[in-house]
Parts: structure tokens; sequence; C-alpha cells
């Protein structure tokens, strides 16, 4: 199960040039962790928009990373987080305080205990970043890790097991509640990708993922995914 023509998937990315000119180690693994990920398990058009979600999670370059909470002004630190600062005063003790504001914005929610380091330590890791305690914990039983993401946070960034929880977090709505079955039919159009941004974020990036996912999808043709 899987690519049955792999180098033809791979020259249709480059002749995209959606991941530039080359192809670069960074990205060949990343993709190729989804593709393991998801064979025998996902249909095409699934497996092309969790490809689709990683690249624009990750900036293009598809590997896992982790969520930058060094923050340079408070002025930013008020943007993201109107609710938890209401003056520009109150956000600047977290200037370049990455520990610090994961803390303060993350604890008290998510699972995350007030008074400990669960903010920090539980924020966002992955090709689609997973966020707070209660969020590892699930993801933690889903793929029978035995508590070791809880433990080791750091282990959501290991190319695999970031892939296994992008697809298994896609696949039975772990993430937001929805899932690629509630949008994506097999034959898909760019709105239904579009549409099921919703899976990880209620952003307004459906689009840009949407484009992304065609070329995708119409790599995973070229390659023969079964």
């Amino acid at each position: 199960m899987g690519l049955q023509e792999p180098a033809a998937f791979y020259d249709h990315l480059r002749a995209s040039r959606l991941l530039g000119d080359t192809i670069s180690s960074e990205e060949f693994a990343g993709c190729e962790a989804i593709l393991i990920a998801a064979a025998g398990k996902l249909p095409m058009s699934w497996v092309a928009y969790c490809l689709a979600t990683a690249f624009h999670e990750t900036g293009g370059s598809m590997a896992p990373n982790v969520e930058n909470l060094n923050y340079t002004s408070a002025e930013r630190i008020r943007a993201v987080w109107p609710s938890r600062f209401p003056t520009i005063a109150s956000a600047q003790p977290f200037v370049r305080n990455a520990k610090g504001l994961a803390n303060h914005v993350y604890n008290g929610r998510m699972g995350n205990r007030p008074g400990t380091d669960d903010g920090w330590q539980h924020r966002g890791r992955g090709q689609a970043h997973i966020t707070g305690r209660e969020m590892y914990a699930k993801l933690d039983a889903e793929l029978g890790l035995g508590g070791d993401l809880i433990a080791s946070p750091d282990l959501a960034l290991r190319p695999d097991v970031s892939a296994q929880i992008l697809v298994a977090g896609s696949l039975k709505g772990l993430f937001t509640g929805k899932k690629l079955n509630d949008f994506i039919a097999a034959k898909p159009t760019r709105e239904q990708f579009a549409n099921a941004r919703r899976i990880i974020n209620p952003d307004n990036n459906g689009g840009k993922v949407a484009d992304a996912a065609l070329v995708f999808f119409a790599a995973l043709q070229a390659g023969d995914w079964r």
C-alpha cells in the first residue's frame, strides 16, 4: 500500500516547484514520514490534505517544529493574546520571556496545571501543532505511546511520531472535532480542501492550504497512490 511510483511523485513535486527548485533532505523526510503514516489508512485525497497541512503549518519545510514564543515586543504579544493582556504594560514582562509567556497564556486550561511549567512543556509541536497537556495525553493514548509523549513532549518533533499525530488527528477529529471524512471526497474539489481547514484551525488560510493540496493530489496521482 502507498506510493507505487515514488520517483514520479517527487518528479511532479519538483516540476510544480511547490517546495522550490529542489527537494531538500528535510522536505523529503517530512513527506516520507506522512506517506508512511498514511499508507493503508488514507485515500489519496486525504493524504494530499495531510501533506498540504504540514506544508502550510511548517512554512514549507515539511519538518516538525516547536512553537516560537520568543516575542520581541509587548505590542505583538498583546495583538496575539488581546484577552490575556489588556494593556501594553501587562505584556511587557513577557518580552523575550518565552517560558514565562507560555505558562501565563496556557496554564489553567487545556489540561495545564496552574503554578507549573505545563504551559511551557506542552507548547505547540509537530507538523500540525498539538498544544496543552490534555492534547498530548490524548495523542499519547491514540498512538499507544504509554505516557512517553507526556513525559517527553519533544517526542512530537520526531518525524515519524509527528506524522502519526497529523494522520490520526485528522482522521479521527482529535484536533478540533472536525475530521477528514467531514469535508473531502475521493475526487476532491478546491472548495472541499479549503473548507477542511477547520480540521486544524478555523482561520482564513483554507485557500492557501487548498492550493497546496491540489498540487500534492496531482503528485500522488502521478505516483499511483493505492
